[in-house]
């Protein structure tokens, strides 16, 4: 199996447009935020995170579920507990789950948008070690680090996919459709919003 599908490269350019709206609308890699700021980004990674874990946990089929370590991927907790340390407490009100009746499509579209957070996390983390921001779990959720996860992720994704331009294009369409969401939800944290 390929190192990077082709799904994944695919997925990475179909979703660049949405991908740089996040990363320069949070600002994380330039001075860091205020604690304030910082947590009300937290707040709302975590609420989307919670919503649409709930819902894609109850539909994530058994197998799938075995094959990316679903559990593991989990994050809303890990985010909750990042409130905590910051002093703040979950919104009450989340957005719309991203998928009424989830598919495997849609669990592994997720898990890209998901997965490939932990590596920009890992960047941003490394960037601000003695900021806040760099101890946060919401930036990287696996104490090894984010390679092992991402790589395994790959593995599995290339290999539900396969040849079938189907599930590609299923894949795709629901990383592009969770990308969107998160650029969307997260606006109101954005430096231009907060500005």
């Amino acid at each position: 199996m390929a190192a990077y599908p082709l799904v994944a490269l695919e997925l990475r350019r179909r979703t660049a447009i949405a991908h740089e709206r996040v990363e320069s609308g949070l600002a994380l890699l330039d001075p860091p935020a205020g604690t304030g700021r910082l947590a009300a980004i937290v707040q709302r990674f975590e609420a989307f995170w919670r919503v649409n874990e709930n819902v894609l946990d109850a539909a994530v089929p058994d197998e799938l579920s075995r094959a990316v370590q679903w559990s593991r991927r989990l994050r809303a907790s890990t985010q909750a507990a990042d409130l905590v340390a910051l002093g703040a407490v979950p919104l009450a009100v989340g957005p719309a789950p991203v998928f009424a009746s989830p598919s495997a499509a849609d669990v592994l579209g997720w898990l890209y948008v998901g997965e490939g957070s932990c590596l920009g996390g890992a960047v941003i983390a490394r960037r601000w070690p003695d900021h806040p921001v760099g101890g946060l779990r919401t930036f990287r959720p696996y104490p090894d680090g984010p390679g092992p996860m991402w790589r395994s992720y790959l593995d599995v994704l290339g290999s539900w996919v396969g040849d079938d331009a189907g599930r590609r294009a299923a894949v795709v369409a629901s990383g592009v459709t969770v990308f969107e969401a998160l650029a969307e939800w997260l606006e109101p944290v954005f430096v231009e919003a907060v500005a």
